[in-house]
């Protein structure tokens, strides 16, 4: 965009029910991820504000969803920040 923010969208994927589940993760509920996406704003000079929005349907347990996402978000986020102080950007 003109003021230098940029869009960032997601959505599920449909996987193969015929896939045998990944060791270690047993029987888990999948969320459908309608779409999701961030939002970069610049503010000042080596600082941005970030805005998560999704819309989820979580086909199960709410509470594992919403913690699980919550921890995955951080992370994206710390990534971006060491990715940014790594390229001086």
């Amino acid at each position: 965009m003109e003021d230098g923010t940029c869009i960032q969208a997601e959505t599920s994927i449909e996987i193969d029910k015929n896939l045998e589940p990944q060791k270690g993760h047993g029987k888990e509920i999948r969320s459908k991820m309608h779409i999701a996406g961030y939002v970069y704003k610049p503010l000042e000079e080596n600082k941005c504000e970030v805005t998560y929005i999704s819309q989820i349907d979580p086909q199960g347990n709410v509470g594992k969803l919403a913690n699980k996402g919550e921890k995955k978000v951080a992370q994206r986020i710390e990534v971006m920040r060491q990715i940014a102080k790594d390229h001086h950007l």
